[in-house]
């Protein structure tokens, strides 16, 4: 199996030193897994070829870097999925870098050479074995599925948005599901998160991320909820994935013990 795996980040400096750290993380988690063919695309953030910042994040064969105006974002502003605008969560969130994702991955895409793709944002790093489990769940499965969700653990180790559902009956709005729950309710009831995205480079292709959205408007929702009715979404449990930073999501603590460098 051939991977690109394309990284969405964002730094105003090269002597980020957290940012580094993680960006090369990532990086070494997808060398570890002995992948035959693979490539990592990188996109936005500054080009750190040489120098003592480099840290041999960039000058490496494997990756390729994707410059991108931070500042950029869409003309219209947007209103998401939860109504609200663009504009609104800027002003309540005072981003205006760095969150243009959407064109982001889009770019990324456009340049990835393999038929397999994942896309990540950059938190997010293979497991040991992560490789080993796709292997084994083509084994027995097959191949003939659109996206592919995988087990996600956050940097405390529970378990993360993964095989979630977004409208479910029988498990309600954006509730984790069973894993080997492989039903066709599952399915066609779910959303993909956009930190961690897994499908056929074709498929993104046919169904490019909506420009319109930027990073918290929703713009995972505006994907993948029309494509839910007509998609063929898998569960691999066999490979895992985790969040190297702390990301607090839906109705988790901001007040929970934190571990080792988060005080």
């Amino acid at each position: 199996m051939n991977f690109t795996f394309g990284i969405t980040t964002y730094s105003d400096s090269p002597r980020d030193f957290t940012w580094r750290e993680r960006i090369r993380m990532m990086c070494d988690s997808i060398r570890k897994q002995n992948i035959p063919n693979y490539e990592i695309i990188i996109a936005g953030g500054p080009f750190v070829s040489e120098g003592r910042h480099s840290l041999s994040l960039h000058n490496r064969p494997d990756i390729i870097h994707v410059p991108f105006d931070e500042e950029a974002t869409p003309e219209i502003p947007h209103i998401s999925v939860e109504g609200n605008s663009v504009d609104w969560f800027y002003g309540q969130n005072n981003i205006k870098k760095g969150g243009w994702i959407t064109k982001k991955k889009n770019l990324m895409v456009e340049k990835a050479k393999y038929e397999n793709m994942v896309i990540m944002h950059d938190y997010c790093a293979l497991m040991p074995g992560w490789y080993e489990g796709q292997l084994k769940y083509k084994e027995e499965n097959g191949d003939d599925w659109d996206v592919q969700m995988n087990a996600i653990e956050n940097i405390w180790g529970e378990r993360s948005r993964d095989w979630v559902s977004w409208d479910n009956p029988k498990y309600g709005q954006r509730t984790p599901m069973p894993y080997d729950d492989k039903s066709e309710s599952a399915m066609r009831h779910s959303y993909i998160s956009g930190s961690y995205i897994y499908g056929k480079t074709k498929y993104f292709w046919d169904n490019p991320f909506p420009e319109h959205c930027v990073w918290g408007s929703c713009e995972d929702l505006g994907w993948s909820l029309p494509l839910r009715s007509t998609w063929k979404y898998v569960m691999n449990p066999y490979s895992k994935v985790k969040f190297i930073k702390p990301k607090y999501i839906g109705d988790e603590p901001f007040d929970r013990p934190r571990p080792g460098l988060y005080p």
